[in-house]
């Protein structure tokens, strides 16, 4: 496997977790990362908000040669930390080994739904 694929450092700089709404598709953004090593990646994540200090989560698990989806709402997945509804805030990843990382939000506030998806800054 190629593993000049990828990067060590992923920044997303505009993370706002959507409410769930009341529609059957639920609103929700996430983390999606894949690793394409043969190596576990060990994912250390920081958010950074506008009124308060950084938070350093408990690290997560990507498993060698897998994609694994961080659902910011769920609290396993992120480290044991939730994020408040519609607090501005940003995320730094940061691997022991190359991964690719991207954003993901599905907003079902109103109708019709959205989703994007974005590739964050790497370093």
């Amino acid at each position: 496997m190629n593993n000049d694929l990828g990067r060590k450092t992923w920044i997303f700089p505009d993370g706002d977790r959507p409410r769930e709404g009341d529609f059957p598709q639920k609103g929700h953004e996430s983390l999606i990362i894949l690793n394409m090593t043969e190596q576990d990646a060990e994912i250390h994540i920081t958010l950074f908000f506008t009124n308060k200090d950084p938070i350093r989560l408990r690290p997560v698990t990507v498993a060698a040669q897998r994609v694994r989806c961080l659902r910011t709402n769920n609290f396993d997945d992120m480290g044991g930390v939730i994020v408040d509804y519609a607090q501005q805030y940003a995320v730094r990843l940061d691997s022991n080994v190359e991964i690719v990382a991207q954003y993901g939000k599905l907003e079902t506030s109103d109708q019709p739904m959205a989703y994007y998806t974005v590739m964050g800054y790497c370093n």
